[in-house]
């Protein structure tokens, strides 16, 4: 097998393995780096068949449209990145262009379920809440830092989820 074809093999395999433990932003890390991967080779139908591998198996393993649609997207990103990468775009307007994207992408479907998404945060927050006020001898500390991130989670979420979708464009785009 070619050097070129073990590295695809590897990545489809790592991306299978991460979706099916629930890692998906490091699913999309390895479907973006596959679709520019074959984008760079000038195989643009090899690379627009990860994006759609990328949809079907996260579909048909996690029963999920929007992750799936997560997937395709990120697929979709690393075609996109090296179509900059092609043109000699600078990192830093590369790194803008993965980060924003992500970020719409992660966070259209949060506005558009918020209500759900903020009663869920609340449910597990207080159950942390409770688990932690059950044991005997409670660290406080902990009851505390959960209350705040149930109170100002509003806040918080939409920070904690840039910063997530940074660190994993720079990763990204280093890779490449």
């Amino acid at each position: 097998m070619k050097p070129g074809v073990q590295r695809s093999v590897g990545l489809f395999f790592l991306a299978f393995l991460f979706m099916a433990a629930s890692a998906i932003p490091l699913a999309i890390v390895c479907y973006a780096l596959l679709g520019a991967t074959y984008r760079l080779s000038d195989d643009g139908k090899k690379a627009l068949g990860v994006a759609l591998w990328a949809a079907v198996s996260a579909f048909i393993v996690l029963n999920s449209f929007v992750v799936a649609l997560a997937l395709a997207a990120g697929a979709a990103m690393g075609i996109v990145l090296a179509e900059a990468i092609e043109r000699r775009w600078s990192y830093g307007w590369q790194l803008t262009l993965a980060a924003g994207a992500g970020f719409t992408a992660l966070c259209t479907p949060l506005f558009l379920t918020w209500s759900e998404a903020r009663h869920e945060a609340t449910i597990f927050f207080n159950a942390r809440i409770a688990e932690f006020e059950a044991m005997e001898n409670a660290n406080t500390q902990w009851i505390e830092m959960f209350r705040w991130w149930d109170l100002h989670y509003n806040y918080v979420v939409l920070g904690s989820s840039f910063g997530s979708v940074l660190a994993l464009a720079t990763v990204t785009i280093c890779l490449l």
